[in-house]
């Protein structure tokens, strides 16, 4: 298993992965994929997974805990992909944790992240990164789906 920044030759194989996990969702621009860090993760020479992120300001959550100061910089994930033939691996954990490494080495104190209700594995991953389950926002998604948002510290 190798995790590495994506280049222009994997599009094809981002593209299919957010497709093969949101198959009746409209497809994401290419130019969404590279105006965003993207990361993926090969297994044997091919991409079964991808995970891209945004670092932004926003300004201070009501979460006493997690706020900084008036502005900060968050990191907002855009999603973990990864083939379903390959699930059951740790694959989506490894990508989870290489986004918030990339966002330590960035200097990105605090991570945002949304996942549908019925996504146990999004949702353990949140959770066992520290993150915390602070609001769901109905339909957040293109299917009208409800969506939980997570924030927390990058740890």
């Amino acid at each position: 298993m190798k995790i590495r920044r994506a280049v222009d030759a994997d599009t094809a194989a981002v593209h299919a992965l957010y497709a093969a996990c949101h198959p009746t969702w409209p497809a994401k621009p290419v130019d969404f994929w590279w105006a965003h860090p993207t990361l993926v993760l090969e297994v044997d020479g091919a991409v079964c997974g991808a995970t891209a992120f945004a670092v932004t300001v926003a300004p201070a959550p009501d979460l006493a805990t997690l706020a900084r100061a008036d502005q900060y910089e968050v990191g907002w994930g855009h999603g973990v992909y990864v083939d379903p033939g390959a699930r059951g691996h740790g694959y989506g954990w490894a990508l989870a944790e290489a986004r918030h490494e990339a966002l330590k080495a960035l200097g990105v104190p605090l991570f945002f992240g949304m996942t549908q209700p019925g996504n146990r594995a999004m949702r353990a991953i949140f959770e066992r990164q520290g993150l915390k389950h602070t609001h769901t926002i109905p339909n957040a998604y293109p299917d009208g789906s409800k969506g939980m948002f997570y924030a927390g510290e990058v740890a």
